[in-house]
């Protein structure tokens, strides 16, 4: 569960304090941002009773099973997603419509590490996209983006599909020759 800023919510006192446990084995309800995460409807019920007003989240990575490219609206992401498509690197899956426009891709986890590029200069798949894999989280619907009020919509058509070998590959070797 996020906060309305899309970061995870705080950790209890008594988390804050103790900086010795460990959080993967934290049994609190909203503590450690993804550490949190359950697929227990019973408890993902009550982490929403806890945080009415918060954003639903999705660990990605292994422990989901599930890689998500983001397609940000801003820095080029149409750009570099309609390369990648021309390209035939990116197979059509699971969509999301995001608040702000963009597009979460729903990738099966591979069964590998796959890092998260996260902004980082030249580990992304190209201006404005990133990968969010092990390590990261996505916001899910019916979730609203926190600058522009608009929900988070999934866009029917398609099962989660494998993850396209490329995506594991340096940015560079998927950007343009100039």
């Amino acid at each position: 569960m996020l906060g309305r800023s899309k970061r995870p919510v705080a950790n209890c006192p008594a988390c804050a304090a103790d900086r010795g446990h460990d959080p993967a084995t934290c049994g609190h309800l909203t503590c450690h941002g993804f550490y949190a995460a359950s697929t227990d409807p019973e408890r993902v019920g009550a982490i929403v009773a806890a945080v009415p007003r918060g954003q639903l989240a999705l660990r990605t990575g292994a422990a989901s099973g599930v890689v998500v490219v983001d397609v940000g609206p801003d820095h080029g992401g149409a750009a570099t997603l309609a390369r990648l498509i021309a390209a035939g690197l990116t197979p059509a899956t699971a969509r999301v419509r995001t608040g702000s426009g963009g597009l979460h891709l729903y990738y099966r986890h591979p069964g590998r590490p796959v890092s998260c590029s996260q902004g980082k200069p030249g580990q992304g798949l190209g201006p404005g996209i990133d990968v969010k894999a092990d390590g990261g989280y996505v916001v899910l619907p019916p979730s609203t983006h926190p600058r522009t009020g608009r929900p988070y919509r999934w866009i029917s058509g398609h099962g989660v599909k494998e993850m396209p070998p490329p995506y594991s590959l340096p940015a560079r070797r998927l950007r343009p020759h100039r």
